[in-house]
């Protein structure tokens, strides 16, 4: 009788273990492939952050190639920032308020942002 309790206790916390396990090693999963979504809200709204304190004359560089991801395109729609990063494409953007006229123009190895 004390055999089968251990050995079910056993088995119990065994199951148990690798339950743990494999929520953590899900759950990490989860985390890499949503790290793209974070960049790109994270990388639009410190972009319409600078263009809000943007004074006329204001040149922004956004590189192609950064140290960790690859910006594909940057848009500039109805006072809007779009910049798809590492083939997400960016569906609502990030709102900015600007005074003056502000465009993008794409160069070799980035993107220039230029308000005037």
């Amino acid at each position: 009788m004390k055999n089968k309790r251990a050995l079910t206790k056993q088995t119990l916390v065994g199951i148990i273990f690798v339950t743990m396990v494999l929520i953590l090693f899900t759950s990490a999963i989860w985390q890499r492939t949503d790290s793209r979504g974070v960049k790109q809200d994270m990388t639009e709204k410190q972009t319409a952050l600078l263009i809000d304190s943007a004074i006329s004359g204001t040149n922004i560089i956004i590189y192609k190639k950064n140290n960790d991801m690859i910006v594909n395109s940057v848009e500039i729609k109805n006072s809007n920032v779009y910049i798809n990063i590492d083939g997400l494409v960016s569906i609502s953007g990030y709102p900015f308020f600007s005074k003056y006229t502000v465009y993008v123009v794409e160069e070799e190895d980035s993107f220039n942002i230029i308000v005037k």
